[in-house]
């Protein structure tokens, strides 16, 4: 780059490749200038500043959150000689807008001279309760508009302001603006108050009788006060802190509150509405002129204590409701108290931003809470922005991680950035290539299909692999490909198949000749490694992870693409091929895609809300797809828009449902079969893969739609699922909160699980797939945690465009309460006439493919029965309620090892993040509860209590990751030097013990007795910590004072033993063939099924006979353990890991 215009064109064209706008003209002078970055009528919305001799610069928009700098090397800087034209071109700028202002001035008067006088029935002048008499106001000859004067600080008329009716404000076009004012009132020697718009100005004169200097707007006001401010002299700023119904998602938190910056940059004393959102004007229309008076009768907001949040102590709050935390906020007395209460208050709630309420509105609802005057508004600033600043730095980053490849690995790699896909040629089809490219954006038809198409006309093997068995369908069809179910292992060349099944040996003779790889949606295939479930045969997760890192590793060329790819991806592929460089091809999202959609957040707003946009679609001839994150949300929908409206054509897909011929038939053909249905219900079964086009048809659907909260689903996945429809461009998405614990960390678990192998006395190092499995899981659970947040920040980076839901009821809330428990019930009516089957017939029907819902709620209905230890009975209610969706299997699995009772375990040589760990469970509970008789009455007290919650803290993360202690014991958070931070000691002891006690299916019930205050327990001692004394005398004895006392309920406790002891010793009853075809209902399913009668022997649990000493003595667990393969993504165990469980004492 040799001259000064090289320089510029390379400016301008970074700002076209960032998706804007760019200026007209750029002026390279090192100064801030504003540029309509949108390129949309309107306020400009971008800034941009270019150094034209250190060949840096930068540029933003305000509009889509983007800021981007530039720089050139040495050699590309401008000359000597370009910096002096600068100079020159400067000054002549400087001299033309001079010129330029001179004709507009001279307008300016001639208009001012023809405009009439001020009418007092003008409207802005009735809305705004202003007398125009004696002051200095016109009318425009035209249009009728209000002419306010402007003035330069020589006060001659340079300019006008004109205010429509409906209050648009406009000035002379080119005219001077910059420092220049008017007047209201006359100046009674009191000093002045500067402000910003004319009815500000008239009604601070009214209600004090000052002279008032109008500005015009915010950023003029220091430019005028400079010029003629005096002693004396006050600001009347406008609280610019309220957050409007039109906000943007993602508007940034700086540009609130313009009014009080710029008064406070002034240096005068400066006055603010106690209202957000409002200016003096609006708070006299509001509560009259007496409330404006009162506030310049006070102190100054400027002269209250400016604390930095930073190093301001936070309040302790009470209870759990904001609305109790902003009533005590509204009860502090001193600016200190108030601003502590606000920090906490801002901390408490930042969690629920930004999908429940923004940072701005937060806030805002601080101010308006908070007593009048008490609180700088720079403190307000101070405690929004820490947490603004902590959002942008941690947590944003941390939801955009997933999706996302940081600079330091693409460092290692060559990237291409790209515009659009390119055409990849034979010349291509060598090494490693990732595509990461957005959704819709036809990796597989661009890249996928040419890439099958050049391996068969080669005569080459060729492996298409996607991660679920439902999506290999499709996708076999579009890279046409032999389905891995119609496969002929010694003919066949090229193959789609499903992840797990690469490990089966029919395939075998095909895939070892394989020397072309695409792999679709990797993230998501990698990610199911974690789970039992992707399994076949004999082949476990470990075994389909090891072959598919052959696979990778001999493959000539492996080219794998998602629009999530990130590190753990690329992470795998260098384990697989150690020292080659990579290519990525990344294609560049687009800032804006034409995509909007509204938003609703509330457990029971949000999804009212969805159903709410989705019935008005479909009263106006639209057609809705909706996606939903379980089976159960997914039936309750199907249940609900057939009761609205039972001509309405509905389907609803899950994974329990693949056999149901309509399911079946859309399956196999997406893009016809959904023209059927107004309604289409997706949940997590078509999370990828499928798309719907509809490019040579009339677009079908109109309005796309999502409800959930995570519980099952991580963001990226839903956003998978929202665009499976590509044309849709409206969406509405309600999402609710959940109960997820985040702040997981894979070392945390990896250290648990090898502790854990240590004390079963089944120590395994930790090896590359166990790095894997505890990378995924950490990451979901913590993607999970902040699900809402997540997705709506995922979306926004890929170019949505998101607003906040407004006027949002519960109207639809009961009838969809009406269609879940409707769903539910015919759920449990239908696991209750179950056909009750034996092991091998539930073999027989498991491999039985596709099922349809009566045959896999057979199925379930005997895995029930198994779990449960009632073959051979029906199930009852009783029963499924307790089973609670599964979740008794845990429960009893921890009941059973709190007894000291645990299963035969043949698991030494599975992976040690695989195991099930029910023996150090059981020695877990041992000696958490050593020395502590339960079974007595009033056993748990507080002492108590705190005693095994301090001993929770000991090791804290193992015992979480067992599963003996909530979840939350597990967190794993770290400094900003990576120092694990320790955990606060619970304040609510029995609270904690109560949960433990929980997850093994155990209450308790409380009562008060009387007891003596100084009686404690130690470990050789089972008794109560406290005496209860029972004669009257005692009870009426001061200093005898009454504590609550606990014991586990008998109710609970019998309930388990008699499930466990069901399970352990399971009835041998079996229906007879009239019994099961009296299940009319189900009849034709088994037939179908061809199912026999057998029995099958049952393993017995056995009692475990170990001793309370947990944990063994096991040596420290350092990161020299884990294999040096370890992938980059897993860091560095922090240096005082002190209160972590690894270093375990007897």
């Amino acid at each position: 780059m040799q001259s000064h215009n090289d320089l510029l064109s390379a400016f301008r064209q970074n700002i076209i490749d960032a998706g804007l706008n760019p200026p007209n003209t750029i002026e390279a002078d090192g100064n801030k200038h504003a540029f309509n970055s949108t390129g949309k009528r309107g306020k400009k919305q971008g800034t941009y500043l270019l150094n034209p001799i250190t060949g840096r610069g930068w540029f933003k928009c305000h509009r889509y959150a983007l800021y981007q700098t530039f720089s050139v090397s040495g050699a590309e800087r401008a000359t000597i000689a370009d910096v002096e034209r600068i100079k020159a071109d400067k000054v002549k700028r400087e001299q033309q807008q001079a010129y330029t202002w001179a004709e507009c001035a001279e307008h300016a008067r001639k208009l001012w001279s023809r405009c009439t006088p001020v009418s007092t029935n003008q409207l802005y002048l009735v809305l705004k309760g202003i007398d125009p008499v004696g002051l200095n106001l016109r009318q425009h000859p035209s249009n009728g508009a209000l002419v306010v004067p402007m003035f330069d600080p020589e006060g001659r008329l340079v300019n006008l302001q004109s205010i429509r009716p409906d209050g648009e404000k406009r000035f002379l076009k080119d005219a001077r603006k910059h420092s220049c004012y008017t007047l209201v009132g006359a100046d009674s020697g009191q000093g002045r108050i500067f402000c910003e718009g004319y009815a500000t100005g008239y009604t601070v004169w009214q209600a004090t009788g000052k002279q008032a200097v109008v500005a015009f707007d915010a950023g003029n006001l220091k430019h005028v006060a400079a010029h003629m401010a005096h002693d004396g002299d006050i600001v009347a700023a406008d609280n610019d802190n309220a957050v409007k119904g039109s906000d943007r998602f993602g508007k940034p938190l700086t540009s609130y509150g313009i009014g009080h910056k710029a008064a406070l940059v002034t240096g005068l004393p400066v006055y603010l509405p106690s209202v957000p959102g409002k200016d003096f004007n609006d708070l006299a229309t509001d509560k009259g002129i007496e409330a404006v008076r009162s506030i310049f009768e006070a102190a100054p907001v400027s002269q209250v204590p400016v604390f930095d949040a930073w190093e301001l102590a936070p309040a302790t709050l009470k209870g759990a409701k904001p609305a109790g935390w902003l009533k005590t906020l509204g009860k502090a007395t001193t600016p200190e108290e108030a601003a502590s209460i606000a920090r906490a208050i801002m901390d408490r709630m930042s969690m629920a931003t930004p999908a429940g309420i923004s940072i701005a509105h937060l806030r805002q609802q601080i101010e308006a809470n908070a007593p009048a005057g008490l609180i700088h508004p720079t403190t307000l600033d101070s405690i929004a922005g820490r947490v603004d600043y902590i959002t942008a730095k941690y947590r944003r980053p941390a939801a955009l991680q997933p999706v996302s490849l940081s600079p330091q690995g693409k460092a290692r790699h060559r990237v291409e950035l790209v515009p659009e896909l390119p055409s990849l040629t034979p010349g291509d089809y060598h090494g490693v290539i990732l595509v990461k490219a957005p959704m819709a954006a036809g990796k597989t038809q661009k890249i996928g299909q040419p890439m099958a198409a050049h391996a068969i006309a080669m005569g080459q093997a060729f492996l298409s692999i996607c991660h679920r068995r439902s999506l290999v369908r499709e996708m076999a069809t579009r890279l046409a490909l032999t389905h891995y179910g119609d496969i002929d292992a010694g003919t066949s060349k090229a193959l789609a198949t499903c992840l797990p099944s690469i490990c089966r040996p029919d395939h075998a003779p095909l895939i070892d000749r394989v020397r072309m790889v695409f792999i679709d949606e990797i993230a998501q295939a990698l990610d199911f490694l974690e789970s039992r479930v992707c399994r076949t045969g004999d082949a476990t997760n470990r075994d389909v992870y090891d072959r598919l890192r052959q696979i990778v590793a001999v493959a000539e060329c492996a080219v794998v693409a998602d629009a999530g790819l990130n590190d753990r991806v690329l992470s795998f592929l260098e384990q697989c091929r150690p020292g080659e460089t990579f290519r990525i091809i990344e294609m560049l999202a687009p800032a804006k895609l034409g995509i909007t959609a509204n938003f609703a957040y509330g457990q029971d707003v949000a999804p009212s809300h969805v159903i709410g946009e989705c019935l008005k679609e479909l009263a106006n001839d639209g057609r809705v797809w909706i996606a939903c994150e379980t089976k159960y949300r997914a039936r309750a929908l199907e249940e609900l828009f057939t009761q609205h409206d039972p001509s309405l054509r509905v389907l609803a897909i899950y994974a329990d449902n693949a056999g149901n011929k309509r399911q079946r038939d859309f399956m196999a053909n997406p893009e016809a079969e959904c023209l059927a249905y107004e309604v289409v219900i997706a949940s997590p079964v078509i999370s990828s893969g499928i798309s719907i086009e509809h490019k040579d048809i009339s677009k079908h659907f109109t309005l796309g739609a999502f409800i959930g909260n995570g519980n099952s689903v991580t963001p990226a996945d839903a956003a998978q699922m929202l665009r499976r429809v590509r044309y849709l461009k409206r969406y509405v998405i309600g999402l609710t909160s959940n109960t997820t614990v985040g702040q997981q960390h894979p070392n945390a678990i990896l250290k648990a699980a090898e502790t854990a192998a240590r004390i079963e006395g089944k120590a395994a190092p930790v090896t590359d797939f166990d790095a894997l499995v505890a990378d995924i899981r950490a990451s979901r659970e913590n993607a999970k945690a902040d699900f809402a947040a997540g997705l709506l920040w995922q979306l926004n980076a890929s170019g949505w465009h998101l607003a906040r839901a407004q006027d949002v009821c519960n109207e639809h809330l009961a009838a969809l309460r009406v269609a879940s428990e409707s769903a539910h019930q015919r759920y449990i009516d239908t696991l209750m006439l179950a056909p009750i089957l034996s092991e091998w017939e539930a073999n027989v029907l498991a491999a039985n493919n596709p099922r349809g819902e009566l045959q896999n709620l057979t199925l379930e209905a005997h895995r029930i029965r198994k779990a449960l230890g009632l073959e051979g009975q029906p199930l009852t209610e009783d029963a499924l309620e307790f089973w609670d969706d599964g979740r008794a299997v845990r429960r009893l699995d921890r009941f059973d090892a709190f007894r000291g009772i645990v299963p035969d375990a043949e698991d030494a040589k599975v992976p040690v993040t695989m195991r099930r760990y029910l023996t150090a469970c059981a020695r877990g509970y041992a000696w958490l509860f050593d020395g502590i008789g339960t079974e007595a009455a009033g056993w748990l007290t507080p002492d108590v209590a705190g005693l095994i919650v301090d001993r929770i803290m000991q090791h804290r993360h193992l015992l979480a990751h067992l599963g003996i202690v909530p979840r939350k014991f597990g967190k794993f958070k770290t400094n900003k030097n990576g120092t694990l931070m320790p955990m606060e000691r619970p304040e609510r002891p029995v609270s904690v013990v109560s949960e433990v006690l929980a997850l093994m299916g155990i209450a308790i019930k409380g009562r008060q007795v009387r007891c003596h205050s100084n009686h404690g327990i130690t470990l050789e001692d089972s008794s109560s910590t406290v005496t209860p004394e029972t004669s009257k005398a005692s009870m009426r004895q001061k200093g005898n004072p009454r504590v609550w006392v606990y014991s586990i309920t008998p109710e609970s406790y019998a309930t388990m033993q008699h499930w466990t002891d069901s399970r352990a010793n399971p009835s041998t009853h079996q229906l007879t063939m009239q019994e099961v075809a009296e299940r009319a209902a189900f009849s034709r399913a088994v037939k179908r099924a061809r199912i026999n009668l057998m029995d099958q022997p049952r393993r017995v649990l056995r009692p475990y006979r170990g001793g309370a000493k947990w944990p063994v003595e096991v040596e420290s667990v350092s990161m020299s353990k884990v294999p040096t393969e370890t992938p980059t993504w897993i860091g560095t165990w922090p240096t005082n890991a002190e209160d972590g469980p690894w270093e375990a004492n007897a």
